[in-house]
């Protein structure tokens, strides 16, 4: 999975590394017109107060009893919208009941360039 400039995510939780995995494989499913598949704008880069996200967000390891990131952000801005919903659904629906694994899933920006997947360990 390609990663953003100035993106981390070298201390991720492992579960999230295992989620991204399995995007990686999903997304060409859901946006096969999507040439450079899955990207990571966000994982665990910066720290409480650098105004990057909000102060108690999971993207800082310092949030964290596992002291590892635990969220991502994907991109969107350049793929339907439309189907973005129905992705991030059925994302969270696989994730919980063939992997046993719960998280949030919601769409952060949407209709702006910024737009993105928010994933979060619960």
């Amino acid at each position: 999975m390609k990663i953003k400039p100035g993106a981390r995510r070298d201390n991720l939780h492992p579960t999230l590394d295992q989620i991204l995995g399995i995007v990686d494989q999903l997304w060409p499913l859901w946006y096969p017109d999507d040439a450079d598949g899955a990207l990571i704008t966000s994982g665990n880069e910066g720290h409480p107060g650098d105004g990057v996200h909000g102060v108690s967000s999971k993207h800082y390891a310092e949030n964290t009893a596992s002291k590892k990131g635990e969220a991502v952000d994907l991109r969107l801005n350049d793929v339907k919208n439309g189907l973005a919903h129905q992705f991030a659904a059925n994302l969270e629906f696989i994730l919980l009941r063939v992997h046993g694994i719960r998280v949030s899933i919601f769409l952060e920006n949407i209709l702006k360039t910024t737009a993105h997947i928010h994933i979060q360990l619960k």
